[in-house]
């Protein structure tokens, strides 16, 4: 398991129990019950700097070239996982490039040549980015896709505030069903932040954590992440909803169903 695994499994735990086996939440935040990472362009180390001060639990830097430094990235984010957005044309032994310049995950589009993720390097993330489904044979392609090499993936959505505050519940239901249809934990992406009860929302659909789309100056930046992380942090957590992080879709609900018949 690598550092961003560990990260929103820490965040789940903490949110049940107050405190996991893994230690308990940042000094002055509260807990949530599901994670909060931020994108940047690589070279905005200002942005990063300001998401990570507001309290996400990873950054991604996107445009990211192999082999180029991260030196100035890692220093900004202190105790946050850090990830990379492989480029298209990233080869074999690109994941081992990314761990070597200080890389702790990585985003990696669904069109990148296989053989940049069939390495095995420990304790490492791979992260696979996702295209919501939009009819029920590209739901079908999507349950194969979670077959890749991965350890989570992340629902590309561009979801704002209205489109989630309008979501009926056939749309809840289908949405459940594209997170409840892979076999890791699913991440989704935002493009601006959202109320309370949006929060709620997605917690109950069961993503395993929100990637904000960082953008503007380093005080909107800070601004976006602070007012996502409260909205979170108001977010109760039901006894019985969250699990082991790492189970992902139907994994994780075999293991729920496990755990109420032995109750």
């Amino acid at each position: 398991m690598g550092k961003l695994l560990e990260k929103l499994d820490k965040v789940s735990q903490t949110s049940n129990a107050g405190m996991g086996f893994l230690g308990g939440r940042p000094s002055g935040h509260a807990p949530r019950p599901i994670g909060l990472l931020a994108s940047v362009k690589v070279t905005d180390v200002a942005g990063a700097t300001a998401a990570v001060k507001n309290g996400v639990d990873g950054v991604i830097a996107l445009g990211w070239k192999s082999g180029a430094s991260l030196a100035d990235l890692k220093a900004a984010v202190d105790d946050a996982a850090l990830g990379v957005e492989l480029p298209a044309d990233a080869g074999a032994e690109a994941l081992k490039g990314a761990q070597d310049i200080g890389a702790e995950f990585v985003l990696a589009p669904s069109t990148l040549r296989a053989r940049a993720l069939l390495d095995e390097v420990e304790k490492f993330d791979v992260v696979l980015g996702l295209d919501l489904p939009r009819d029920n044979m590209e739901l079908l392609l999507l349950r194969g896709q979670s077959l890749a090499p991965a350890q989570l993936g992340l629902l590309n959505s561009d979801l704002g505030a209205g489109e989630i505050a309008r979501m009926s519940v056939a749309d809840f239901a289908r949405m459940r069903l594209v997170v409840e249809s892979v076999r890791f934990p699913l991440l989704i992406s935002l493009k601006e932040a959202i109320a309370a009860e949006d929060a709620v929302t997605l917690a109950r659909l069961g993503f395993a954590g929100i990637v904000l789309a960082s953008q503007g100056t380093v005080e909107q930046i800070g601004t976006q992440i602070q007012s996502l992380r409260e909205a979170l942090e108001q977010v109760p957590t039901p006894k019985g909803e969250r699990g082991d992080v790492r189970l992902g879709g139907f994994a994780a609900g075999g293991s729920s169903q496990r755990e109420t018949r032995e109750d």
